[in-house]
């Protein structure tokens, strides 16, 4: 339908161009043809809009044949004669009004569409991704104005206005430009930014392109996007989803523990949309394994739609009632067709909830397979409901504990949501990430799809980049205050004091000598200007502030000069570089526990000002 839809977009232009052309542009037939153009392409950009799946390209469409209605019925002695006389170069110049307006206006720039499509949201923000889209943009500015210089060439040239020299200026020449030049920028120019600031390329776990069919076949490189992994921007208002296994419907006993979560959900704001898989098409995965290839499976249903609100919700509940030890056909037919995801960790970690209800066997072992489960749509089990049910719909064993349980886990569900929370790190999470990339190492050339998306999001780096949590060291890995910890045992146990060891005598009045040692974020920062390379720093003037929050809560900056840096408490008054992060993840950071270029771009930590000097750090502080 999308497709369809965009396609209008684009011949309805065209046909206004070709049908008016023979008619030499007689003023009632330019007036009704602009008036039929206007509605068709019009309302399909709007049906496109509603989709959000409207682009600048077909705005730009519909605003031309706006333009052209307006042209031909209201002013046909200025305007329309002028459309009539540079139609085509008419149209590159409303493409090049969409393309400055949001330069000069602090719009959406124009390349923000498709980028946003390739990208994480948790780099929309900031400033390399802000920089390239502006350059990108001017760019292509840059593109449509000679296509309309290029296309007024027959009506300026003498002896130039024949068939073959319009179709030359106007048709051929132009897309020469934009796919000889605009599509390979398009694919070429991010990259190479953030390779040249020393940054690995940062892609969408998915690694999709555009989803607009016209924008790529006339403005972009042919990049199809998986369909299951389309449309990942977030909601205006968040949402909790639960996806419901049980094929009784309304008189589900999985669907009443659901809705025991509404009234509290809506109370935090937070709206509550039950996917009953009963009422959907989903077929089963015939374990081809296209989809580990491809990132796709090929099968066309509702399996994409109902994956795509799970995918989009701040939370995910999985319920199913527990038929003979497991969860029903339906859920695990939809489980199973979740593979493509089961491989590629998503990076949110929102949080989860497992229900299960039975008439007294396997609720429990139904609810943790479903908790175990979650983190195929990026989500992390914060607890579970579970009942037995007694008898006819609505009637549960213990049903006002049940109901008890289900309000405090939804207060905690939104409590999450709300507040940003994530679980602690488990030994299921790690015995998933070690088989699991151990699986996708092996199986590289095979699980093509799901290698490309570890190495993409920095996955192959270690545990902890993939559960986005770092091991915090903690006074006990102390040398000097174990050696005080066992000297203490040994009084303790012995009743005789422990006699020193050798080169122990000193070890309690040590100082920290290496950022291994350091356990505080403050005393890290203030021991940075100690460990500042001279010689880089010799000709640089900077001053770098540091807004620390979680564990810790403060504000310092460094002024760098002549060679040497200096610790200040408190805000600067014009930082080069501001650098906003928890406690524990700049001092994972600089321990090496945690990838930076991975941290940053992920949106563990923000930066603004000067990020060469960003990229200097390690160079600056031989730590």
């Amino acid at each position: 339908m999308s497709q369809a839809l965009s396609i209008i977009t684009y011949l309805g232009p065209t046909i206004f161009f070709s049908l008016n052309r023979i008619g030499g542009y007689q003023p009632t037939s330019a007036r009704f043809s602009a008036l039929a153009g206007l509605v068709v392409v019009g309302g399909a950009t709007l049906l496109l809009a509603r989709r959000r799946e409207a682009s600048p390209v077909h705005q730009a469409m519909a605003a031309y044949m706006l333009l052209a209605a307006v042209g031909f019925w209201l002013w046909p002695g200025e305007l329309g004669r002028l459309l009539a006389l540079y139609p085509v170069a008419g149209l590159y110049v409303v493409f090049l009004v969409v393309v400055l307006v949001p330069l000069f206006m602090g719009g959406e720039l124009f390349t923000m569409f498709w980028a946003k499509r390739q990208t994480p949201q948790a780099v929309w923000s900031s400033d390399i991704f802000l920089t390239i889209n502006r350059r990108m943009t001017w760019a292509w500015a840059l593109l449509f104005a000679l296509c309309g210089l290029l296309a007024l060439i027959p009506d300026l040239a003498g002896g130039l206005d024949s068939l073959p020299a319009r179709l030359a200026f106007e048709i051929g020449a132009p897309l020469v430009l934009l796919l000889g030049l605009g599509a390979p920028f398009n694919k070429w120019y991010p990259d190479h930014f953030q390779r040249r600031l020393g940054l690995k390329p940062v892609r969408l776990e998915s690694a999709t392109a555009a989803t607009d069919p016209g924008f790529n076949h006339h403005f972009g490189p042919e990049v199809r996007p998986p369909a299951q992994e389309e449309e990942r921007e977030m909601p205006e208002k968040p949402f909790v989803v639960a996806v419901n296994g049980s094929p009784r419907l309304e008189i589900s006993n999985t669907g009443q523990l659901i809705e025991m979560f509404r009234p509290e959900l809506a109370a935090a704001g937070l709206d509550l949309e039950v996917i009953n898989l009963a009422e959907k098409e989903i077929k089963y995965c015939q374990g081809d394994a296209y989809c580990l290839d491809k990132g796709v499976c090929w099968q066309r249903d509702d399996y994409k739609a109902v994956a795509d609100r799970v995918l989009q919700a701040s939370a995910v509940i999985l319920a199913s009632p527990a038929y003979i030890l497991n969860v029903t056909a339906q859920m695990k037919v939809f489980l199973d067709r979740s593979l493509p995801f089961g491989h590629k960790p998503r990076g949110t970690w929102k949080p989860g909830l497992a229900i299960c209800v039975s008439t007294g066997l396997g609720e429990t072992e139904v609810a943790l397979y479903l908790e175990n489960c979650l983190r195929i749509f990026g989500a992390q089990s914060i607890g579970r409901l579970t009942a037995m049910g007694s008898g006819g719909p609505d009637q549960f064993y213990g049903k006002e504990l049940v109901q008890a349980r289900a309000t405090d886990l939804a207060r905690m569900l939104a409590s999450y949501v709300k507040d940003g929370r994530k679980m602690p790190a488990t030994n299921q999470d790690l015995r998933f990430y070690q088989f699991m990339g151990d699986l996708i190492r092996r199986s590289s050339r095979f699980m093509r799809h799901d290698n490309e998306h570890w190495e993409s999001l920095g996955l192959f780096d270690g545990f902890e980049a993939y559960v986005g949590q770092s091991m915090n060291e903690t006074p006990r890995d102390d040398p000097a205050e174990r050696a005080a910890w066992l000297k203490r045992v040994i009084e303790r146990e012995t009743g005789r004091p422990r006699a020193p060891q050798k080169g122990e005598s000193n070890m309690a009045d040590s100082k920290p000598k290496s950022v291994a040692e350091i356990t505080s974020c403050l005393e890290l920062i203030k021991g940075m200007p100690l460990v500042l390379n001279q010689e880089a720093a010799k000709d640089l003037q900077a001053v770098i502030q540091f807004n620390i929050s979680g564990a810790e809560e403060f504000t310092a900056h460094l002024t760098i000069a002549e060679g040497q840096a200096v610790f200040h408490d408190g805000p600067a008054e014009a930082p080069t570089l501001t650098i906003t992060a928890p406690a524990e993840v700049w001092l994972g950071i600089s321990k090496g526990q945690i990838n930076g270029q991975a941290a940053f771009m992920s949106g563990q930590f923000q930066a603004n000002g000067d990020f060469g000097l960003l990229m200097k750090m390690n160079a600056l502080f031989k730590a």
